[in-house]
């Protein structure tokens, strides 16, 4: 009585795993003498993680080549679609896939077509060389003794195609599937694979140049209007010219930036210029913040050229390290983009006669794309700059509004 209880038991939990492995054998079969797309990629799916999972693929891929030597390429299609699921990069399965639906679309046409009289004609037609050739690349494939790469494998079947394609209409489509319709080339796969880091230099340079000829400086001294006892403040109008540069790489985005300014031409009331300039160079981390905001370092300098004449201001020469942020090309809509900066003049550190130092700049762009992949661009700027020294504040506005081209990043 005992024995009988203990076989019982053992049979109770003993046999659903036989059954459950036994199932688990036959479902690969099953899927083998029956392809279907959706199944094999669950099956793919579920097994990816087993450590014959390459074989899994190879035997999948083994399975496809055997019915296209049947001329069943619909089953075959199902497979071929369910390994690029998983595996895009795979350039055996695409060019074998690409084919395949070659193939598929000529039987679907010659259906809609009476057949003609053969016996007119003794030449094949670019069809059934093309599809000789695959049969001859997957027969040969099987019997080879040593096996071909999968590099080797694709580079005969792409060759069979286009021989086909040259006696034919020169034009190759497929079936619906996870590859796009235009069909998938070995080149272009392998671009997909070489990412952004393989682009060509000026895909990941952004640049500018712009030239200002109707600026106009408003400056104002807190220490002469005292001294004076009067209002001491001047309109000059100037020039400028920006040249920026911006390098794309994949984590970081590095800028390059350098302006000038002259403004000579003082008429209210007409006395001295003033010249200055800005070499910049700034980093981004576009996966980390959204907006493009630039952290950067330079020197600027600011030189007040009074000739002879007593200078209206107190600052005349101001040479500094600069440190600041700077939004750079904040897109709105299509044509308009906005930029913004802060930055701090680092002599402020060195000297006890300016107290504190830094200049504000935002500006709107226009972007009008010309041919050539290059835009002609508007850009109207202000920049405030204000210096606090023993004697009181220097403040000035800059208005500047220049012309330039760069290229179209949009292209």
């Amino acid at each position: 009585m005992k024995l009988c209880l203990l076989l019982v038991l053992v049979l109770f939990f003993t046999l659903p795993a036989a059954l459950y492995s036994q199932a688990e054998d036959d479902y690969p079969a099953s899927l083998l003498a029956e392809p279907d797309y959706h199944s094999i990629e669950t099956y793919f799916l579920e097994t990816a993680e087993k450590e014959n999972y390459q074989e899994i693929k190879d035997t999948f891929l083994d399975r496809a080549k055997e019915l296209v030597l049947a001329n069943q390429y619909k089953p075959a299609l199902q497979i071929l679609e369910a390994l690029l699921s998983v595996d895009l990069d795979n350039l055996e399965v695409q060019e074998i896939y690409i084919a395949v639906g070659k193939m598929i679309k000529e039987e679907e046409a010659a259906e809609l077509v009476p057949a003609a009289d053969s016996e007119g004609s003794d030449a094949d037609t670019p069809e059934q060389v093309a599809e000789q050739e695959v049969k001859e690349v997957a027969e040969a494939d099987e019997q080879e003794e040593e096996t071909l790469t999968a590099e080797e494998i694709a580079q005969a079947v792409a060759q069979a195609v286009a021989e086909a394609m040259a006696q034919g209409d020169g034009t190759l489509n497929q079936t619906e599937g996870p590859v796009s319709d235009e069909g998938i080339s070995a080149e272009a796969a392998a671009g997909e694979r070489r990412g952004p880091e393989a682009a060509s230099l000026p895909d990941i340079i952004d640049w500018s140049l712009h030239l200002g000829a109707a600026d106009l400086l408003l400056y104002g001294s807190q220490f002469y209007t005292e001294f004076y006892d009067e209002s001491q403040i001047f309109l000059s109008y100037g020039v400028s010219l920006d040249f920026e540069a911006i390098l794309k790489l994949n984590k970081v985005n590095l800028a390059g930036e350098v302006s000038f300014d002259a403004f000579f031409a003082d008429f209210i009331p007409l006395s001295g210029a003033e010249v200055s300039y800005k070499l910049m160079l700034g980093a981004a981390l576009p996966e980390a913040i959204p907006v493009p905001l630039y952290a950067r370092l330079g020197f600027g300098q600011l030189w007040y050229l009074y000739g002879d004449d007593t200078p209206n201001r107190l600052f005349t020469a101001v040479p500094s390290p600069l440190l600041g942020v700077k939004l750079n090309g904040l897109k709105l809509g299509a044509l308009f983009s906005l930029d913004g900066s802060i930055d701090y003049y680092l002599i402020t550190f060195f000297t006890s006669y300016i107290a504190s130092a830094f200049d504000i700049a935002a500006a709107l762009e226009i972007k009008l794309p010309i041919k050539s992949a290059l835009a002609f661009t508007t850009r109207v700027e202000v920049i405030p700059t204000v210096m606090i020294g023993s004697g009181g504040a220097e403040t000035s506005a800059k208005l500047k509004i220049s012309f330039g081209i760069g290229n179209d990043e949009n292209e």
